[in-house]
């Protein structure tokens, strides 16, 4: 084989070498784009503590960029999952896939997928969430810090119900929730996920895949009152009027305020304008006692 191409080389020199020159373009091109997703990742110069990366889904154009110049900036590492071939994301970490609206496990799962084909064990902790949610980064890093990401760990911040299998898109909007996992964790997932083990396939959850591992209580405090926020919204016409003829008073929902805690860590189903707001209310606003 060797002295055939040493004998072509002979003959058309200028040839072999454009070809073989041109096969290198090629495999080099191709090495590139295949490892785009992590040459793109940089580590964040500002945080201290554990790496952590959010892995973001996202339909709507106004509200991932608002996530991305608020809490967003403030971990550094993120992708945008989305089927929408109009947003744009400010890093250029964007995966795009088809999957059915309501479908969250599969979102998950796919983003778990993507996560073990890039950047496997490069981060201490891993972020879920939609693009209606903000993350109090800080102080969420601040309560993983007493954790070892090494060892298998996850908690769901918010509301869910695993075990009600929802029929229509609508029932599936009432789950508000942030999932973390440590790296350890996550080891057992892309494992259990890459074996079919039982409760990882399209009808499990999260908590099947990885039933036996250590789940943190993070959505309360000592005092159990909750370290998140789902905003609500149920204002319609003549809805003040109408409910205080049926009820006798107006009930505005504000009673919840009392039942939350000083030291959040995650909001949820916000639009674009909530997301700036609540970043505008958490980190910038300062309170100075008098002199």
């Amino acid at each position: 084989m060797g002295a055939r191409v040493r004998v072509l080389l002979r003959r058309r020199p200028r040839f072999y070498v454009a070809v073989l020159l041109t096969l290198s373009c090629l495999r080099l091109w191709f090495t590139v784009l295949t490892f785009s997703g992590t040459t793109l990742m940089r580590e964040s110069s500002h945080l201290s503590g554990e790496s952590v990366i959010a892995l973001i889904s996202s339909e709507d154009q106004q509200r991932i960029k608002n996530c991305e110049k608020t809490w967003l900036q403030q971990i550094g590492n993120y992708f945008v999952f989305t089927k929408n071939r109009n947003i744009e994301v400010a890093n250029g970490n964007s995966v795009r896939f088809n999957y059915m609206a309501g479908t969250d496990w599969f979102i998950l799962r796919s983003q778990s997928i993507y996560a073990d084909r890039y950047f496997s064990h490069h981060f201490s902790w891993y972020f879920f969430a939609h693009d209606d949610t903000y993350v109090l980064v800080d102080d969420l890093k601040q309560e993983l810090s007493a954790f070892d990401a090494d060892e298998p760990n996850y908690s769901i911040i918010g509301t869910y119900n695993f075990d009600e299998q929802p029929k229509i898109i609508a029932v599936e909007k009432t789950k508000h929730y942030l999932t973390v996992a440590s790296r350890g964790a996550m080891r057992i997932l892309w494992q259990r996920i890459s074996e079919d083990h039982r409760g990882c396939d399209m009808k499990g959850n999260i908590d099947t895949c990885l039933s036996g591992v250590s789940k943190l209580s993070l959505e309360q405090d000592t005092h159990e009152k909750y370290r998140y926020f789902i905003v609500n919204r149920h204002f319609g016409n003549f809805e003040m009027s109408q409910y205080t003829k049926e009820h006798g008073a107006y009930n505005d929902g504000a009673q919840v305020l009392s039942r939350l805690s000083e030291s959040l860590i995650s909001l949820h189903n916000l639009n674009s304008d909530d997301i700036e707001i609540f970043d505008i209310l958490l980190n910038r606003v300062r309170v100075w006692p008098k002199a």
